[in-house]
């Protein structure tokens, strides 16, 4: 598909008819975009309309769940018509930036997208989300931005536990897989590239839980403690198979 100056309205209108009551003019819609599904580039375009300014909110969160479902049924290569690697490695380059931009809801709704892509392509063939998201984690935490914080950690924490019962989470997947050689890898692979960088969080959001108790500050310590919560659960995906050595060190201490 296409990107022109027409394509968001054009695109937007058709999300919108899908919801008309009339009859005709939402079978129209739906046959529009079930069509335009079938063209390449068809998820960037979606995409895209994610950050159109144009685009009010309402249309954007019904765009996104369009997306994640289009992705859940046509992600893996064995789906009768599937994404090619090109598109998807578009959108594993976009998806990021865009739902750290996003608003709330749709970065729920876009974190549920990052998992099902992570399900089948992290980390090998999505090796540079962990960085990303360490890079967005230390700025969020440094500028007090917490819910961002905790947007991050809980996607993170998602992407931990995917492969613990379906479509689930990223580290969670260790906490009920035997040992071997392919979850051994994943797992020393995650935990080279989180486990530092989980460990200072942890520290650090301590830390803050104890300026914010002494300001009174309520709600920021109900953030922060959620924060921790997630912490604590990708430590535990982290370690059920094995006690990675980043944190066998600091136990030394």
């Amino acid at each position: 598909m296409d990107w022109n100056p027409q394509t968001p309205q054009v695109m937007s209108q058709s999300f919108l008819y899908t919801l008309f009551p009339q009859p005709e003019i939402r079978r129209h819609a739906e046959e529009k975009l079930s069509y335009s599904a079938d063209t390449p580039n068809y998820n960037i375009a979606v995409l895209s309309l994610v950050v159109e300014p144009s685009i009010d909110e309402q249309t954007r969160q019904y765009v996104v769940v369009n997306f994640t479902n289009h992705l859940k049924t046509r992600w893996m290569s064995s789906s009768d018509i599937h994404i090619s690697d090109g598109e998807k490695e578009k959108i594993r380059t976009l998806i990021v930036p865009v739902m750290l931009s996003a608003t709330r809801k749709i970065q729920d709704e876009l974190s549920e997208a990052i998992a099902v892509i992570g399900d089948h392509d992290f980390p090998e063939f999505w090796q540079v989300l962990l960085p990303e998201f360490e890079s967005s984690l230390e700025m969020a935490i440094s500028s007090n931005d917490f819910t961002s914080v905790n947007n991050i950690l809980a996607i993170v924490c998602s992407l931990f536990k995917r492969f613990c019962c379906g479509f689930n989470s990223l580290f969670k997947k260790f906490r009920y897989q035997p040992k071997r050689n392919n979850i051994m890898l994943d797992l020393i692979y995650c935990s080279d590239n989180f486990a530092t960088l989980l460990l200072s969080t942890i520290q650090s959001i301590s830390r803050k839980i104890n300026i914010a108790a002494a300001a009174g500050s309520v709600a920021t310590i109900r953030q922060l403690l959620e924060a921790r919560r997630l912490c604590c659960r990708i430590f535990y995906s982290l370690n059920v198979l094995d006690v990675p050595e980043k944190f066998e060190e600091k136990a030394d201490e």
